[in-house]
């Protein structure tokens, strides 16, 4: 159940930690916080439902999401961290000692109350030490996995440049896609859409509709209007 975290009493250092701790806790399935699909069961949810409850998790996860930005995570008193939602990407295998060794899964954290309410996005898999590793993706509801992130964000700095053009240094803080959109690793994409991505730089923030057009060949990327939000 989502609840505000009270740091009042806790120095900086410490209330990073209870911050993180409250967004792993609500993280763990098997204490009926993390949503999954019934298909995902097949595709290794109880592998990870255990593997959520164990230090390895919460330390990989804690580190992923210490490297969030302040301006996309704020942290403050009256942090809300709501249930999270796991969408398994690439089945999930598990090793003799039950960690995955195998796989890849997108875990996501809606978090509000501290002025900037977003999703954290996390990206799980096993890396070359056959190690479970994460990182933090776009936080929001984009559609676009993390390649394609990677090559919109040149043109989303394009597109707040035209709204803001004395400020070149952008951080995206936000995305929304349209909520009947096709979740990621559910198949792949085929129809056009388009995302509003909230980029802020130079104290301004700005809102960049960002149009997704996929063809055989990939997937054109094309900033369109671009308005600058008077919060």
């Amino acid at each position: 159940m989502a609840r505000p975290v009270r740091t009042n009493s806790l120095s900086p250092p410490a209330a990073c930690i209870r911050w993180l701790a409250c967004l792993a806790a609500l993280a763990v399935p098997g204490a009926g916080h993390a949503q999954g699909s019934a298909q995902d069961d097949d595709q290794g949810m109880g592998v990870l439902k255990v593997f959520m409850t164990s230090q390895a998790y919460r330390d990989i996860t804690a580190r992923a999401l210490s490297g969030i930005p302040p301006a996309i995570f704020t942290r403050c008193a009256t942090l809300v961290a709501r249930d999270s939602s796991v969408t398994i990407l690439q089945p999930v295998s598990a090793g003799p000692q039950g960690s995955p060794v195998a796989g890849r899964w997108k875990q996501a954290f809606p978090v509000s109350g501290c002025g900037n309410d977003t999703v954290l996005n996390l990206y799980f898999s096993v890396g070359a030490d056959g190690k479970p590793q994460a990182g933090a993706a776009l936080p929001g509801t984009t559609l676009a996995d993390p390649l394609l992130q990677r090559d919109a964000l040149l043109y989303a700095n394009l597109g707040a440049t035209r709204a803001v053009a004395d400020c070149k240094n952008f951080l995206v803080i936000d995305t929304r896609a349209p909520a009947s959109g096709t979740p990621p690793g559910a198949g792949r994409l085929k129809a056009p859409w388009s995302e509003t991505w909230t980029l802020s730089g130079c104290n301004r923030k700005v809102d960049v509709r960002m149009d997704f057009i996929p063809d055989s060949t990939g997937t054109t990327i094309a900033p369109r209007d671009a308005v600058i939000r008077p919060d």
